[in-house]
């Protein structure tokens, strides 16, 4: 019995022609298994932290919304299922009847916890695989909707919960496949008291890499996880600085790494990495072009293509000290400074009395609280790294270390600046 899961993103659910698309690829998929992830349609989550945040202060407003959101949902099922859509339109009914009690509920108590907003933004899957099922089976075809806060358990880290493995496996042990399509909502789950937990920003393709990798520990043979996108899978370079762009047909998951690292917005690694471990596959592909094969991700790729990421809007920055060497407290300083600056790092080296690095420009003011003792010089510069190349450029541009010996940053320009003198 050979599985596939198949993962939607927002915007391949995100109206009715996105939703037929999406049923056209898990019909067309020939796996004897087809378990399907999907995310809440197109910016629903985002509107519904609105509207939860709305409920401490105007729950009339938020009602408004609610009707709102409710009616995008409705007008869904009425163009994709014309006649017949009475029993569906009822769930989705109910749903939001919950969803105004919760915000009744928030505006009542003066109460808004991360806890009660997990509560609140699940219903955006919960609304999208109601419907998506709901299309399946009307156009015919055997199609089972689980909950995943009955197979998906964390800990109590609301709006960004942290799987529990062991338990996860327990639950897919001895799963039962019913139908030959099993439906499951991505980024939601449940802590061991049932409560429902969210897994943060990227948390469906999460939910399939833990799916597959729970079922692969339970010796399914799992064939792939399919993260299904509106982009046709990753590309060798960004397409809006360079022509010559094109799909890199295979790749590791190293490469996604440094990829992620240099801010490239492809796949968080953290969300496929369950699945990397146990071996599964990963491909990233386009709902809407079916006919183009997309990337796959593994451990064995073959990839020979290097990978550029444009470094636009970057601060090389030089620390240097007025002594001969940095005192104590003047390394205690930088270090500290190193911590906060530590998600916005490309690039950092160290000597007695030079401290450099190269970091994304926010025009923050970090640096108020370093010893006088220590000189700045700031530059604003253009940057690009390269992966998967170990030979540097012959050209008299500064090349900087990259994330890996397998990657290096280019420095294309260089303007001192004076910005938070």
């Amino acid at each position: 019995m050979e599985i596939s899961i198949l993962k939607f993103g927002g915007t391949s659910v995100g109206d009715s022609f996105a939703i037929k698309q999406a049923a056209s690829r898990v019909i067309e998929c020939k796996s004897d298994i087809k378990i399907v992830v999907l995310s809440a349609m197109s910016k629903v989550t985002d509107e519904l932290i609105k509207i939860a945040n709305l409920s401490t202060i105007n729950i009339n407003q938020s009602i408004l919304e609610l009707n709102n959101l409710r009616n995008r949902h409705i007008a869904t099922i009425e163009d994709i299922i014309p006649n017949n859509n009475q029993e569906i339109k009822s769930k989705l009914n109910q749903y939001f009847f919950e969803l105004e009690n919760l915000s009744k509920g928030i505006n009542f108590l003066e109460e808004f916890t991360s806890k009660i907003l997990d509560k609140f933004i699940s219903y955006g899957e919960l609304l999208s695989t109601e419907i998506f099922n709901a299309y399946l089976v009307n156009l015919g075809y055997s199609s089972e909707l689980n909950l995943s806060t009955n197979y998906i358990i964390t800990d109590s880290t609301f709006n960004q919960a942290i799987p529990i493995f062991e338990e996860i496996n327990k639950r897919f042990l001895n799963f039962k496949f019913d139908c030959p399509i099993i439906i499951f909502q991505g980024f939601i789950g449940s802590n061991l008291n049932g409560e429902t937990t969210t897994l943060g920003r990227g948390g469906s393709d999460f939910t399939a890499s833990i799916i597959g990798s729970a079922l692969k520990n339970n010796q399914y043979n799992v064939k792939e996880i399919i993260i299904y996108t509106d982009v046709d899978g990753i590309l060798n370079c960004d397409p809006r600085t360079n022509i010559n762009f094109r799909l890199i047909p295979e790749i590791s998951y190293q490469e996604v790494l440094e990829l992620s690292f240099f801010g490239a917005k492809v796949l968080h690694p953290d969300t496929i990495k369950p699945a990397i471990d146990k071996g599964i596959p990963v491909i990233v592909r386009n709902t809407f072009k079916p006919e183009v094969k997309g990337t796959m991700i593994n451990n064995n790729s073959n990839n020979r293509d290097t990978i550029v990421v444009d470094l636009l809007d970057v601060l090389f920055i030089k620390l240097y000290s007025r002594n001969s060497v940095f005192a104590k407290e003047e390394l205690k300083n930088i270090f500290n400074l190193v911590q906060n600056l530590s998600s916005k790092i490309y690039y950092q080296s160290f000597s007695l009395n030079k401290f450099q690095i190269l970091i994304k420009n926010d025009n923050s003011n970090f640096f108020d609280y370093l010893d006088d003792n220590i000189y700045i010089k700031i530059y604003k510069c253009t940057a690009k790294a390269y992966i998967k190349n170990n030979i540097y450029p012959d050209n008299n541009n500064i090349i900087l270390s990259g994330y890996s010996p397998n990657s290096y940053i280019e420095i294309i320009s260089l303007e001192e600046t004076n910005m938070f003198n």
